[in-house]
């Protein structure tokens, strides 16, 4: 069974946009033990939504593992990424002051621990961004 997952990233660093071009890249912005131990977690064909941070601060489009995690192959690294691939742009993005507004969202990590780049999405959320995205609520 396929896991959903929410990606945030600085768009001047890595935008949705550029995946897009790239159709595919390997994710490598985990910068600490809880981030190793949720991208370890993510296996080919799970879903990932993949949040802008900085000034916009939005989900803006859908993107899938096209790999499990995986060890970076560099000497001395113990760097874990994986391989993504977009799926769609959304219709309308999903901001952050939605998703805090959203009672689903009351324990959603991205607005309890934001300073994390992975975070885990249960399917009534996954379910609830969709639907946001297409301006139903």
């Amino acid at each position: 069974m396929n896991r959903h997952w929410l990606f945030k990233t600085d768009p001047a660093e890595y935008s949705f946009l550029m995946l897009l071009e790239d159709k595919e890249y390997t994710w490598s912005n985990v910068s600490n033990i809880m981030e190793k131990k949720g991208i370890r977690n993510i296996s080919k064909g799970d879903t990932i939504a993949f949040f802008h941070s900085g000034d916009e601060k939005k989900i803006i489009g859908t993107a899938e593992a096209v790999t499990n995690s995986y060890k970076k192959d560099e000497p001395n690294s113990s760097k874990i990424v994986i391989d993504i691939k977009p799926v769609k742009q959304l219709e309308r993005p999903v901001a952050l002051w939605e998703l805090k507004l959203n009672p689903k969202f009351r324990n959603f990590d991205l607005l309890n621990i934001p300073e994390l780049n992975i975070f885990s999405v249960n399917d009534e959320q996954w379910d609830e961004i969709l639907i946001m995205s297409e301006g139903k609520v």
